[in-house]
């Protein structure tokens, strides 16, 4: 939203100096933008869920707020030079349960190492989940979210973050 409000802004500045930059125009432009892996809604095997590569504490609070009144499933996977233990401590009053991704990276943190993190942040043993790959993270997160499911069917969203390595990872195994 950041960044909306800067790109409306320089079109009332242009606006103001001369340029022509209707308001209407611009308002249309970011009507009509997309962003790949900036709070995306996809399917995998019928079942929703969201992309965002957020991947450290400012994005993860602006990320969080998408989803203020919603529990999450989470499938994380993140690099080595994040604040992860900052994220983590973001993200824990919304995620029910925490499924650490490995990420096809050299920089990556492997989920051995997210544990680890998470352990740290009083995040309890029995709501980490270890991936073995993405498939396995996005198989784990559709099982969980279905039995972490309210009395009235409604079940937390299952939301991929902490890396855009893991969004592009995420995007290219939906296009095979």
């Amino acid at each position: 939203y950041h960044n909306v409000s800067l790109a409306l802004e320089a079109s009332r500045l242009l606006a103001a100096n001369g340029i022509v930059c209707s308001s209407q125009l611009a308002l249309q432009a970011v009507r009509e933008t997309i962003w790949p892996g900036r709070l995306q809604h996809l399917k995998y095997q019928g079942h929703p869920f969201w992309i965002d590569g957020a991947h450290n504490p400012e994005a993860i609070t602006a990320l969080l707020d998408s989803f203020s009144d919603q529990k999450l499933i989470l499938i994380l996977g993140t690099m080595r030079d994040k604040a992860l233990a900052e994220m983590l401590h973001l993200l824990r009053p919304q995620v029910l349960y925490w499924i650490c991704c490995p990420i096809q990276q050299p920089q990556a943190l492997n989920p051995q190492e997210i544990e680890v993190a998470a352990r740290a942040e009083k995040i309890p043993l029995f709501s980490l989940y270890k991936a073995s790959s993405l498939e396995d993270a996005l198989v784990s997160a559709i099982a969980y979210s279905s039995e972490f499911a309210s009395p009235f069917g409604k079940k937390p969203a299952i939301l991929i973050t902490g890396s855009l390595f893991l969004v592009g990872e995420v995007l290219d195994l939906l296009q095979t």
